[in-house]
């Protein structure tokens, strides 16, 4: 019997706490990672969306020859 109980299998509570620390950590740090990998990528799409908004308007109303507002 008492060679029953020497032999355990599994993990104990501080291994698992630590797996699970490193597993979330990671996580946040790839996450905020690729946040700040994506924001510059967003804005320079805006960016690029307006200013060829810009440009449409202005050669229409270059060959329309009026003033056009966009709203």
């Amino acid at each position: 019997m008492a060679k029953l109980l020497s032999h355990k299998s599994g993990f104990t509570l501080v291994e698992l706490l630590l797996v699970l620390t490193i597993v979330a950590l990671t996580i946040f740090l790839t996450v905020s990672y690729h946040k700040r990998l994506i924001q510059p990528m967003d804005l320079e799409t805006q960016t690029t969306l307006l200013t060829s908004k810009i440009d449409y308007y202005q050669s229409l109303a270059i060959k329309k020859k009026t003033c056009i507002i966009s709203v």
